[in-house]
């Protein structure tokens, strides 16, 4: 049933003078069924301005019009 599994992870660092920006652990879990991706991505804040959201979600449902990788429609 499921086509293909993925997980990701990311850091995101910021260095310098960036005070409106937030450091973060990111990761990725997405699952490939047919012509439908599903996935779940997370933000973990690692700076003090993520006192009061320390976590984020993100879940997204792609449908994928090209099959084949050249780039045509079937």
């Amino acid at each position: 049933m499921v086509d293909k599994f993925s997980v990701g992870a990311a850091n995101r660092l910021f260095i310098g003078n960036f005070d409106n920006y937030e450091n973060a652990i990111i990761g990725l879990l997405a699952l490939d069924i047919k012509n439908f991706e599903i996935s779940y991505n997370f933000d973990l804040g690692l700076t003090s301005l993520q006192k009061r959201n320390v976590l984020s979600h993100e879940l997204s449902i792609s449908y994928k019009i090209c099959k084949n990788k050249c780039g045509c429609v079937d």
